[in-house]
């Protein structure tokens, strides 16, 4: 709570994707938090913002007072209709959009005072799916969800095997090869998730990712961010879809309303 703070069109287009968590297994390596992290872990809290206020210039304020605390381990979804900030509210918490006024702790550490180093931890410490997906169209699709793999300079035998276990997992086995401009826009809202999940992330921040998919690749999606929320990843989700958090149970839901957050 947060009293403190007043051609060939693949299955998943179609949404025909079988569910395939239970054989699913993962090794999580020791350096799965990140360098620079140390004074991240005694904050029992993932995420927090602090009397956030936002505005951009000729549009008015967007995000007035906004409060919001996100504990280590929980799954959250974030509702309200297009246009309500909830794609700028991401911005901000993941550090990709300077707060006009407030502050964004992210385990403790004030995101918009923190180091180039420190900044550089965090983003590693992150997952992150844009609504619209940032994928390089010349690459295949196993190449993009590779690419932070290799930024981070990761043991190419590792990078491989998490490669096969993503793509196996997320019904992209018979598209690894295919370039991301032969797509179609489900496939790379799943390509997009695969990337964010490559790197093991502390917290996963995912802007509408079953916008475009059909009902059993929804919920084939979910499963894959459910076994990785059960090994302790905590989830953010902002949607349109208030039905989504029905199929998470235990899941906290928190609707922007007047530029402001409020936990229904």
């Amino acid at each position: 709570m947060t009293e403190s703070c007043p051609s060939t069109k693949s299955k998943i287009e179609n949404g025909e994707t079988p569910r395939t968590t239970g054989a699913f297994s993962w090794e999580r390596t020791a350096d799965h938090e990140p360098s620079g992290t140390g004074a991240f872990s005694m904050s029992r809290a993932m995420v927090q913002c602090l009397h956030l206020h936002k505005s951009h210039p000729g549009t008015g304020p967007i995000l007035q007072n906004a409060c919001l605390e996100i504990g280590k381990g929980e799954w959250a979804f974030l509702v309200g209709e297009t246009g309500s900030g909830k794609t700028t509210l991401l911005r901000l918490l993941t550090g990709l959009e300077p707060v006009s006024r407030g502050q964004v702790i992210f385990a403790g550490k004030n995101l918009h005072r923190a180091s180039p180093k420190e900044r550089a931890a965090v983003r590693h410490a992150m997952g992150l799916v844009p609504q619209e997906p940032k994928l390089v169209s010349w690459q295949t699709v196993s190449q993009n969800i590779a690419l932070p793999l290799y930024v981070s300079g990761k043991d190419n035998a590792l990078i491989r095997e998490r490669v096969q276990r993503l793509t196996t997992l997320l019904n992209l086995q018979p598209r690894k090869d295919v370039l991301c401009s032969r797509l179609s826009a489900g496939e790379k809202q799943v390509v997009s998730v695969a990337r964010a999940l490559a790197g093991d992330p502390l917290l996963l921040v995912a802007d509408d990712p079953t916008a475009a998919l059909g009902p059993l690749a929804v919920l084939n999606v979910l499963d894959v961010l459910k076994f990785f929320h059960a090994r302790g990843t905590t989830i953010l989700i902002a949607t349109r879809d208030r039905t989504l958090a029905q199929q998470v149970p235990g899941s906290r839901v928190f609707a922007l309303q007047g530029g402001e957050i409020v936990e229904e």
